[in-house]
Protein backbone atom coordinates (compact mmCIF):
# COMPACT_ATOMS: atom_id res chain seq x y z
CA UNK A 1 0.00 0.00 0.00
CA UNK A 2 2.81 2.40 0.81
CA UNK A 3 4.05 1.62 -2.79
CA UNK A 4 0.97 2.52 -4.54
CA UNK A 5 0.99 5.41 -2.32
CA UNK A 6 4.20 6.78 -3.46
CA UNK A 7 3.39 5.81 -6.88
CA UNK A 8 0.57 8.03 -6.53
CA UNK A 9 2.47 11.04 -5.44
CA UNK A 10 4.47 10.54 -8.27
CA UNK A 11 2.38 10.94 -10.51
CA UNK A 12 0.47 14.05 -9.08
CA UNK A 13 4.30 15.47 -9.03
CA UNK A 14 4.41 14.76 -12.61
CA UNK A 15 0.74 16.19 -13.36
CA UNK A 16 2.12 19.19 -11.90
CA UNK A 17 5.03 19.33 -14.02
CA UNK A 18 3.23 18.95 -16.93
CA UNK A 19 0.91 22.28 -15.79
CA UNK A 20 3.88 24.02 -15.62
CA UNK A 21 5.56 23.43 -18.46
CA UNK A 22 2.18 23.69 -20.59
CA UNK A 23 1.41 26.89 -18.62
CA UNK A 24 4.16 28.65 -17.82
CA UNK A 25 7.07 28.17 -20.50
CA UNK A 26 5.27 26.56 -23.44
CA UNK A 27 2.30 29.17 -23.22
CA UNK A 28 0.56 27.58 -26.37
CA UNK A 29 -3.06 28.06 -26.35
CA UNK A 30 -3.78 24.86 -27.71
CA UNK A 31 -3.01 23.63 -24.22
CA UNK A 32 -5.82 25.22 -22.69
CA UNK A 33 -9.07 22.91 -24.58
CA UNK A 34 -10.50 21.45 -20.44
CA UNK A 35 -10.36 24.91 -19.18
CA UNK A 36 -13.36 27.23 -18.34
CA UNK A 37 -14.51 28.47 -21.40
CA UNK A 38 -14.45 32.19 -19.87
CA UNK A 39 -10.94 31.54 -19.71
CA UNK A 40 -10.28 30.81 -22.82
CA UNK A 41 -11.88 33.28 -23.91
CA UNK A 42 -9.93 36.11 -22.48
CA UNK A 43 -6.00 34.24 -23.13
CA UNK A 44 -4.37 35.48 -26.14
CA UNK A 45 -1.36 34.05 -27.21
CA UNK A 46 2.37 35.12 -25.67
CA UNK A 47 5.30 35.83 -26.56
CA UNK A 48 8.58 33.33 -25.41
CA UNK A 49 8.95 34.56 -21.51
CA UNK A 50 12.51 34.06 -22.12
CA UNK A 51 15.24 32.33 -24.40
CA UNK A 52 14.63 29.25 -24.52
CA UNK A 53 11.48 28.81 -22.26
CA UNK A 54 9.50 27.01 -25.23
CA UNK A 55 12.43 24.37 -25.02
CA UNK A 56 12.60 24.10 -21.37
CA UNK A 57 8.89 23.81 -21.82
CA UNK A 58 8.85 20.72 -23.91
CA UNK A 59 11.78 19.21 -21.91
CA UNK A 60 9.75 19.12 -18.55
CA UNK A 61 6.94 17.76 -20.07
CA UNK A 62 8.27 14.98 -22.19
CA UNK A 63 10.07 14.49 -18.39
CA UNK A 64 6.95 14.91 -16.96
CA UNK A 65 5.36 11.90 -19.02
CA UNK A 66 8.10 9.65 -18.35
CA UNK A 67 7.44 9.63 -15.00
CA UNK A 68 4.13 8.90 -15.60
CA UNK A 69 4.96 5.86 -17.62
CA UNK A 70 7.44 5.13 -15.08
CA UNK A 71 5.32 5.32 -12.35
CA UNK A 72 3.15 2.73 -13.72
CA UNK A 73 6.29 1.15 -14.62
CA UNK A 74 7.42 0.47 -10.81
CA UNK A 75 4.16 -0.34 -9.60
CA UNK A 76 3.81 -3.33 -12.40
CA UNK A 77 7.39 -5.21 -11.62
CA UNK A 78 6.95 -4.10 -7.94
CA UNK A 79 3.62 -6.21 -8.12
CA UNK A 80 5.04 -8.89 -9.85
CA UNK A 81 7.76 -9.37 -7.16
CA UNK A 82 5.54 -8.65 -4.49
CA UNK A 83 3.34 -11.63 -6.29
CA UNK A 84 0.13 -9.41 -7.07
CA UNK A 85 -2.59 -11.25 -8.66
CA UNK A 86 -4.89 -9.72 -11.15
CA UNK A 87 -7.10 -8.33 -8.67
CA UNK A 88 -4.23 -6.36 -6.32
CA UNK A 89 -3.26 -5.07 -9.67
CA UNK A 90 -6.79 -3.72 -10.69
CA UNK A 91 -6.98 -2.14 -7.28
CA UNK A 92 -3.52 -1.00 -7.55
CA UNK A 93 -3.47 1.26 -10.48
CA UNK A 94 -7.52 2.24 -9.85
CA UNK A 95 -6.41 3.41 -6.30
CA UNK A 96 -3.36 5.66 -8.20
CA UNK A 97 -5.81 6.90 -11.11
CA UNK A 98 -8.24 8.32 -7.82
CA UNK A 99 -6.09 9.72 -6.33
CA UNK A 100 -4.56 11.64 -9.13
CA UNK A 101 -8.00 12.44 -9.82
CA UNK A 102 -8.56 13.87 -6.83
CA UNK A 103 -5.72 15.56 -6.55
CA UNK A 104 -6.38 17.25 -10.33
CA UNK A 105 -10.10 18.62 -8.44
CA UNK A 106 -8.82 19.64 -5.24
CA UNK A 107 -5.41 20.92 -6.27
CA UNK A 108 -5.84 21.98 -10.34
CA UNK A 109 -9.65 22.74 -9.95
CA UNK A 110 -10.10 24.45 -6.54
CA UNK A 111 -6.53 26.05 -5.35
CA UNK A 112 -4.44 26.72 -8.56
CA UNK A 113 -7.68 27.84 -11.04
CA UNK A 114 -10.31 29.29 -8.26
CA UNK A 115 -8.15 30.63 -5.71
CA UNK A 116 -4.98 30.68 -6.17
CA UNK A 117 -2.51 33.14 -8.27
CA UNK A 118 -1.05 30.71 -10.31
CA UNK A 119 -2.88 31.22 -13.50
CA UNK A 120 -3.21 34.65 -13.45
CA UNK A 121 0.77 35.23 -12.97
CA UNK A 122 1.72 34.08 -16.38
CA UNK A 123 -2.32 35.00 -17.72
CA UNK A 124 -2.96 38.54 -16.14
CA UNK A 125 -5.81 38.90 -18.31
CA UNK A 126 -7.35 36.22 -16.49
CA UNK A 127 -7.42 37.68 -13.24
CA UNK A 128 -11.22 39.23 -13.80
CA UNK A 129 -12.81 35.91 -15.02
CA UNK A 130 -10.82 33.32 -12.55
CA UNK A 131 -13.13 33.39 -8.70
CA UNK A 132 -14.48 30.02 -6.67
CA UNK A 133 -17.52 30.73 -8.93
CA UNK A 134 -15.70 28.59 -11.89
CA UNK A 135 -15.16 25.54 -9.08
CA UNK A 136 -16.77 22.72 -10.35
CA UNK A 137 -16.88 23.70 -14.25
CA UNK A 138 -16.46 20.34 -15.19
CA UNK A 139 -17.75 18.39 -12.11
CA UNK A 140 -20.86 16.72 -14.54
CA UNK A 141 -17.83 15.60 -16.64
CA UNK A 142 -15.65 14.68 -14.16
CA UNK A 143 -18.12 12.68 -12.21
CA UNK A 144 -19.20 10.95 -15.72
CA UNK A 145 -15.92 9.91 -16.83
CA UNK A 146 -15.09 8.47 -13.36
CA UNK A 147 -18.23 6.41 -13.01
CA UNK A 148 -19.05 5.69 -16.55
CA UNK A 149 -15.49 3.86 -16.89
CA UNK A 150 -15.17 2.31 -13.24
CA UNK A 151 -15.07 -2.02 -13.76
CA UNK A 152 -18.07 -2.43 -11.49
CA UNK A 153 -20.13 -0.24 -14.38
CA UNK A 154 -18.91 -1.47 -17.75
CA UNK A 155 -21.00 -4.51 -18.08
CA UNK A 156 -24.11 -2.56 -16.86
CA UNK A 157 -23.55 0.14 -19.98
CA UNK A 158 -22.65 -2.83 -22.40
CA UNK A 159 -26.01 -4.42 -21.40
CA UNK A 160 -27.77 -1.16 -21.96
CA UNK A 161 -26.42 -0.92 -25.53
CA UNK A 162 -24.51 2.53 -24.54
CA UNK A 163 -22.48 3.61 -27.33
CA UNK A 164 -19.63 4.34 -25.93
CA UNK A 165 -18.24 1.17 -24.80
CA UNK A 166 -19.75 -0.36 -28.19
CA UNK A 167 -18.06 1.16 -30.80
CA UNK A 168 -14.70 1.72 -29.19
CA UNK A 169 -14.58 -2.71 -29.67
CA UNK A 170 -13.26 -2.65 -33.27
CA UNK A 171 -15.14 -5.20 -35.77
CA UNK A 172 -13.28 -8.60 -35.97
CA UNK A 173 -12.32 -7.56 -39.64
CA UNK A 174 -11.21 -4.52 -38.63
CA UNK A 175 -9.14 -6.21 -35.87
CA UNK A 176 -7.88 -8.45 -38.06
CA UNK A 177 -6.33 -5.98 -40.72
CA UNK A 178 -5.00 -3.92 -37.61
CA UNK A 179 -2.91 -7.22 -36.31
CA UNK A 180 -1.80 -7.40 -40.02
CA UNK A 181 -0.49 -4.17 -40.69
CA UNK A 182 1.25 -4.54 -37.15
CA UNK A 183 3.08 -7.77 -38.20
CA UNK A 184 3.70 -6.56 -41.66
CA UNK A 185 5.47 -3.45 -39.67
CA UNK A 186 7.59 -5.29 -37.60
Amino acid sequence: MLVTILLSAALMAALFLLLYAGVALIQDNRFFGSAPKEVRDVIREKPERFPGAHLLGWILGVLAILIFIAAFAVGMIEGGNSGFTFPRYALRFALMLYLLKAFDIIVFDRILLCGGRFFPRYYPECASVLGKHLFGFNKKNAYRASCDHHPAVAPARVDRGDDILINSIPEPRTRLRIFHDIRAAV
